[in-house]
């Protein structure tokens, strides 16, 4: 199953607080925002608090988070800040795009200050520098987990303010692996969760299998009574209790074909078993 596409953006860049954070307040935003993830269990929202936080560490007003998509082998962009983002960012990247495997390459936040030095060395980081300023991109930050790079966060240029660069750094190096094991752990269990339903899925064609054996021999019975009297009617049309009596047979035969069709169609839809009084002596007589 493809996975799902999420879009949240913030179209009042005045949701972003530009005030850098003084160095008694790292620990404190790191806590929170730790504890913020831990609390979600909806991909978007998640989403949506990450790319916030991190654009919120550098001061910037827009920021992308991409996340894998393994199914289509892309990265598909699933939330947004800022009003014009989409303009700039597209809606997927594949894999074997520049970006992502200069990211798998350097395992580090690459920035525009050392993309003039260092990412024109490689065809990947010459690709990847180019990506960054077509995407408006200062800040390009890796969500890696044992090797594998799960998703990855582009963020706009920063505003010019004072303070530390280097609390700066850590402030987003900290949030980013905080994002990083909660997104990762979404993933696992949506991962999990499509699995038991593809389990379930496969366990009911296997029952709808069985059953259409039984279904071919329950439909054999009623049928094989339909055709004796359509077979014997022109022959005794002028017998009134063997057009009564065969007719009503016909007709039950008829009603029980049916019911087994609603029966099939109703477990394939997966619906509910409706209860009701029945009268073994009926059924027995049936």
């Amino acid at each position: 199953m493809p996975l799902r596409s999420l879009l949240v953006m913030t179209s009042h860049p005045s949701n972003i607080d530009i005030l850098a954070p003084s160095s008694s307040e790292l620990l404190n935003i790191v806590t929170q925002f730790t504890v913020d993830l831990g609390t979600m269990t909806d991909l978007t929202t998640l989403g949506s608090r990450i790319i916030q936080e991190l654009c919120r560490a550098i001061t910037t007003t827009h920021g992308t988070l991409f996340l894998l998509d393994r199914e289509h082998e892309c990265y598909r962009r699933v939330s947004m800040v800022g009003p014009a983002v989409s303009m700039f960012t597209p809606p997927t990247l594949a894999v074997n795009h520049p970006l992502p495997q200069y990211l798998l390459t350097t395992r580090r936040i690459i920035t525009q200050v050392d993309s003039v030095e260092e990412l024109q060395e490689t065809d990947a980081g010459a690709g990847a520098r180019a990506a960054m300023k077509s995407m408006q991109a200062s800040h390009v930050v890796p969500h890696l987990i044992k090797g594998r790079l799960i998703a990855f966060s582009l963020l706009g240029t920063a505003l010019p303010i004072g303070g530390d660069t280097v609390l700066t750094r850590s402030l987003l190096t900290a949030l980013a692996q905080a994002a990083t094991n909660a997104l990762d752990t979404i993933v696992l269990y949506e991962d999990l969760h499509r699995s038991h339903t593809l389990i379930k899925r496969t366990d009911r064609l296997k029952s709808l299998e069985t059953i259409a054996g039984g279904f071919a021999h329950e439909i054999r019975n009623p049928l094989t009574s339909i055709k004796t009297f359509i077979q014997l009617a022109p022959q005794r049309k002028d017998d009134p209790q063997f057009i009564q009596e065969f007719s009503k047979v016909v007709l039950d035969d008829v009603y029980r074909i049916e019911g087994l069709i609603q029966e099939i169609l109703a477990y394939a839809r997966y619906m509910e078993a409706k209860l009701k009084h029945e009268d073994f002596n009926d059924i027995v007589h049936s």
